[in-house]
């Protein structure tokens, strides 16, 4: 298997490559290999998709990278995983806990965590959550998203009154990195061009990313992808879930 991959990426020439071979000929082993052997010399990157997220190798990539997997690899989370896992976190300034959609950002976060750890508990004990539970869990979890975004436009607004509005791109970005590390805890992807590896979801893959300091994008549709290696798990759930979202848009 390896030296099958090999072959393709020492070809460098774009096309699709289908690898169909059983459940545990060490198809994912193979991939984080590849990457491993070619990080450093490769221009662009190396992108992991698939529905099952359990399938993302992150355990084999952190062994193969070593030190280097913290800033060469990047799991980018759906909106809610992310603000959940790094809110908390990060040491946001008061200056943006004073901003109109922190405060609740903050209590929608709250409410989602403690329907959360309800299920969980009835889940604990082998009981079906109630009904009612799940439905505003449901509602809880798209208005996070939706407060996240407003707490995004509030930074982004406060940011450009500063002075961002008058930089270019590159010097935004060096800045933020440089006094910003919060945003950089809170939102890791928003710098997810600088990443050799990226790893996430087909689902994420179709939406956007918001890097704040500038416009944001879709990412199935960017530069980044242009002249990666992407490396599909489950292809016919990816076609399914990526024929989902063109009937999605269509009905918009």
């Amino acid at each position: 298997m390896e030296r099958l991959l090999e072959k393709i990426i020492q070809c460098k020439e774009n096309g699709l490559y289908f690898v169909n071979t059983p459940t545990g000929s060490a198809k994912s082993y193979s991939a984080v290999q590849l990457m491993k052997n070619h990080y450093k010399d490769f221009d662009s990157h190396f992108i992991f998709i698939t529905n099952n997220l359990n399938n993302l190798p992150m355990e084999d990539l952190e062994k193969a990278f070593g030190d280097d997997f913290k800033n060469q690899v990047i799991r980018v989370e759906s909106i809610v995983d992310n603000i959940v896992h790094h809110f908390d976190e990060s040491i946001i300034p008061d200056e943006y806990k004073r901003l109109k959609h922190y405060k609740e950002l903050y209590n929608c976060l709250n409410d989602y965590k403690y329907l959360a750890s309800n299920i969980q508990h009835d889940l604990d004990k082998g009981k079906t959550p109630n009904i009612g539970l799940l439905k505003y869990f449901n509602q809880s979890k798209e208005e996070l998203a939706n407060k996240d975004s407003s707490f995004r436009k509030d930074i982004r607004t406060h940011l450009m009154q500063s002075g961002f509005a008058e930089l270019s791109f590159e010097e935004r970005k060096a800045i933020v990195k440089s006094k910003y590390k919060w945003l950089t805890t809170l939102y890791p992807a928003m710098f997810i061009e600088d990443f050799k590896v990226i790893c996430m979801s087909v689902k994420r893959f179709f939406t956007s990313i918001d890097p704040i300091y500038m416009k944001k994008y879709r990412f199935s549709e960017s530069e980044i992808i242009d002249n990666s290696v992407l490396f599909i798990d489950e292809v016919d759930s990816t076609k399914n879930e990526r024929l989902n979202r063109y009937i999605g848009d269509l009905l918009i």
